[in-house]
């Protein structure tokens, strides 16, 4: 497949410089300096496992994007859609700039590791195999909008009073 470069957007602030968008992780770690959004999908051949000693060979590999996320601090929206994965890497908590999170069409049964994002003000986990959502996912300060649809709820979940948080089911 030929190799598609980053995409340059522009400056969501005036006087501040274009920040990119990635959609393969050697583009996003690369020109991480500039890089503010990773979408990787199903065609993002650099996310999948080529080691043959992995149980995850030919899939989407968690250990090769927790070590892209970790040289991309300035990260403020990913998207890991229809990827596979059975879990989010421990990185992924490191993001502090992360506003958007968008994980639809996995198979992540766990995303306390998202807990520490206080910027964090959208996040899409349809369609995954969570049976309840963190507390503590619910309690951060600026998330505002969750879509959680498509999961096999315990229970219904509960927004924490006063938070401002809409759950779409």
């Amino acid at each position: 497949t030929p190799m598609r470069r980053a995409a340059m957007v522009p400056a969501a602030v005036p006087g501040r410089r274009a920040m990119a968008t990635a959609t393969r992780l050697t583009d996003a770690v690369r020109r991480r300096a500039e890089v503010d959004t990773l979408v990787l999908g199903e065609e993002a051949d650099d996310v999948r496992c080529v080691n043959l000693m992995c149980e995850h060979v030919g899939r989407a590999c968690v250990c090769k994007l927790a070590v892209a996320l970790s040289r991309l601090p300035r990260l403020q929206v990913l998207d890991l859609s229809h990827l596979a994965l059975g879990q989010l890497p421990d990185t992924l908590g490191d993001l502090k700039d992360l506003r958007r999170l968008v994980a639809p069409g996995n198979s992540l049964r766990d995303i306390s590791v998202i807990s520490t994002l206080g910027n964090l003000e959208e996040l899409d986990v349809s369609s995954n195999l969570l049976t309840s959502l963190p507390a503590d996912v619910l309690k951060l300060p600026r998330l505002r909008k969750v879509r959680a649809g498509g999961n096999d709820w315990e229970k219904t979940p509960q927004v924490p009073k006063g938070s401002g948080v809409t759950i779409e089911l």
